[in-house]
């Protein structure tokens, strides 16, 4: 089990959902790219060894329910990425009450960029439908997969970075299905919904958003070009 070490110096990034397959990814890629890490997870047993162990990773045990313990995972930190693996919940939703205090937290503590992950079936309101056809499939996958709910909190959780996050540099990304596997390249961001990417090429992807601020305040499409 990794060591819960709780490092109070400023770190690069912290990662919310580190032990997701995104998530590990964005973890490792940044770690390659010489950046300080902090993974924020639920359960730090499942943190690849070869990660846990990493001299610039810093590992929390965070219950992103508890706003205290978010607010002190992005206490010194500049970027903050999120990727949450789970189906939603329709009676007690989660994802839009951790996007607040991630929020505010940033704002008290001066971290200014924030990417988080939601799915090709998500809406703005800068773009609430993508058409028809695509708004009937949404409804069927939504059901049969069991994550309807999950779209809903994502959706409400983009409404409020766009209408109360104007101060600061987010980026939703919006990828199609996801799959493991090699690079098959540099993602690109798109107006429409591409087709499937690779967790790997999305984390990459991801972490460039952050370090750069490219797509400041946009919930964009990726995909191949």
């Amino acid at each position: 089990m990794p060591t819960l070490k709780g490092d109070t110096t400023r770190q690069d990034l912290v990662v919310f959902g580190a032990t997701g397959v995104t998530g590990s990814y964005v973890v490792r890629l940044a770690l390659e790219e010489g950046l300080s890490v902090r993974a924020a997870v639920r359960s730090p047993h499942k943190l690849p060894t070869d990660l846990a162990s990493h001299e610039r990773l810093d590992v929390v045990r965070v219950d992103v329910t508890d706003a205290a313990a978010v607010d002190r995972a992005i206490e010194g930190t500049t970027m903050v990425f999120a990727a949450l693996g789970y189906k939603g919940r329709p009676d007690s939703p989660i994802l839009l009450p951790f996007v607040r205090q991630v929020v505010q937290s940033m704002r008290d503590h001066g971290a200014r960029r924030f990417v988080y992950q939601a799915s090709g079936f998500n809406t703005t309101p800068r773009q609430p439908s993508s058409g028809l056809v695509r708004l009937l499939l949404r409804r069927v996958v939504g059901w049969v997969i069991g994550v309807q709910p999950l779209w809903n909190e994502h959706d409400a959780a983009i409404r409020f970075l766009v209408e109360e996050a104007r101060d600061l540099d987010w980026t939703v990304t919006r990828p199609g299905r996801l799959s493991d596997g090699a690079s098959q390249g540099a993602l690109t961001a798109r107006q429409s919904p591409g087709g499937g990417v690779r967790y790997r090429d999305l984390a990459d992807f991801s972490l460039q958003a952050a370090r750069t601020g490219a797509h400041a305040r946009s919930s964009p499409f990726v995909g191949y070009a």
